[in-house]
Formats: structure tokens, C-alpha cells, sequence
């Protein structure tokens, strides 16, 4: 080590204890220790008093003391899995990052995992959990047919689907309209005057392409626009592949 590196480390600050902070305001350490906590048995006074010696000293409580103490790791786990490609990816990117910022505001971190065969996805979610490296999961691209929902119910593992399932009523998710804003959509460009109107399809065994699906066959419903099996192309959502299709399909007026 240089020795310019080891001043610098020598004129690091010192993290402050719970022992300093309690001396500080002269109470003891339990006392400390719960009003950081909110223990309802300290009064607000104490708590705000303790609080801002704290902040002024620059103590951090730990988290593995904080851990221990309520049996929680203040953890969420994300299980992603490592073929993602296209703009998979990049949602999978952005909504990854959104989650962390959210989490963050309320204390938590976030443990991302990446799973390069599907086969051993269950283990991963088991191995998280039971480690106690985690107290539970956000689950992307809920499936028709989803294991993962299945083994962490059976388990009583605390979960939220990013999307709807068929069993939606006997979880947590969050989601948009999917089936709405697909009809939504094919009923303005038939209120434009289009006619022949494509759909790019997802990956059938995930759940929200269901949807979209029953969305788009709605909304040609609600226009009086005959459904065309030939309109319908399996895709990745991507701007590439709507440009292919573009190209290669003058007859299509808007997808």
C-alpha cells in the first residue's frame, strides 16, 4: 500500500458506537437501542433527542445487529434470468433499477440473482430463502402456467408478481391493463381509417401476452374488423423487429 494511501485511510472518520452515542446523552444502551427502534415504551422526546445525537455523530446502526434483533435480513430477492435479450432486456434493466430506488426508500436493499438455466430456477428461490438471505420475492413476467407461484405459496413465502396471473385473487401483484390498452389501441387506429392492422405476439407462455392477445382481438371486435390469423407474428416487441415486418408486409397498415 502506498503510503499516500494509508494516510487516507488513516484520516478516515471513525463510525460512532452505540456505546459513544448512549454516553453522549447519557442514557443507557438499551434505552438508546430502543428509542433508534421506535419502542413505543420511549417517549417522542427521548427518541427525537437520541436520533439527532446520532445523526450528529454519524452512527449507523448495524444491520446485522437490526437483522438478528427482528429476524428479518430487510432483503427482497429478484430472480432474473440471464437469456434476456432485446427489449426484455432493457425493461428488465429499467425495472430492476426502479425496484432498487424503491426499495432504498424504505430501508431495504435488493438481492438480484440471475438464473442461466430455467431448470434450476426453483432451487435458487428455495436456496434464497432458506439461506435467510432474503424475506421474499418480486416475481417478473408472471407465467400461464407458474412454478415459481406455486412453490412459494405452498411455502408461505412472501411474494408480489410484476403482472397478473389466472390466480391473481390469492396473490399480491401489480400491473397495467394490458387487455385494455391493446383494444384501446387497435380501436384508434381504426378510428384513423386503418383497416388491416398487425400484431406483434409475445411469448405465449407468459401470462400479460394473454392478455394483450384478448386485447387486440376486442378492440377488432368493438371496429367490426374481421380477426386475421396472417396479421398475428409471433416478436419480441422489438423496434427491429416491427421495422422487418413493415418492410416485408405492404399490405399491413399499422402495428
Amino acid at each position: 500500500m502506498s503510503g499516500k494511501a494509508a494516510d487516507a485511510l488513516k484520516g478516515k472518520v471513525k463510525r460512532a458506537t452505540l456505546a459513544e452515542v448512549a454516553n453522549a446523552v447519557g442514557l443507557a444502551k438499551p434505552t438508546v437501542s430502543r428509542a433508534l427502534n421506535d419502542y413505543p415504551d420511549i417517549s417522542e422526546e427521548t427518541k427525537r433527542r437520541v436520533r439527532e445525537t446520532a445523526a450528529a455523530m454519524g452512527y449507523v446502526a448495524s444491520s446485522r445487529a437490526r437483522q438478528l434483533q427482528k429476524g428479518t435480513t430487510d432483503a427482497i430477492g429478484l430472480v432474473i434470468s440471464s437469456a434476456s435479450v432485446g427489449l426484455q432486456s432493457a425493461y428488465q434493466s429499467e425495472f430492476t433499477s426502479a425496484l432498487a430506488a424503491a426499495l432504498d426508500g424504505h430501508g431495504l436493499d435488493l438481492l438480484l440473482h440471475s438464473v442461466a438455466d430455467p431448470v434450476s430456477e426453483i432451487d435458487t428461490y428455495n436456496r434464497l430463502f432458506q439461506q435467510g438471505k432474503v424475506d421474499g420475492f418480486v416475481l417478473m413476467r408472471t407465467r400461464c402456467d407458474d412454478e415459481r407461484i406455486r412453490f412459494l405459496t405452498e411455502r408461505g413465502v412472501p411474494f408480489v408478481t410484476q403482472g397478473r396471473t389466472a390466480d391473481s385473487a390469492n396473490h399480491a401483484w401489480i400491473d397495467i391493463d394490458s387487455q385494455k390498452a391493446f383494444s384501446d389501441a387497435v380501436s384508434f387506429l381504426a378510428g384513423k381509417g386503418h383497416r388491416r392492422i398487425a400484431y406483434i405476439a409475445g411469448d405465449p407462455t407468459i401470462y400479460s401476452s394473454t392478455l394483450r392477445d384478448a386485447g387486440y382481438r376486442e378492440g377488432l371486435e368493438r371496429a367490426g374488423l374481421a380477426f386475421d390469423p396472417e396479421l398475428v407474428f409471433p416478436g419480441d416487441f422489438s423496434d427491429r423487429k416491427s421495422t422487418r415486418l413493415n418492410s416485408s408486409h405492404s399490405s399491413v397498415s399499422r402495428m
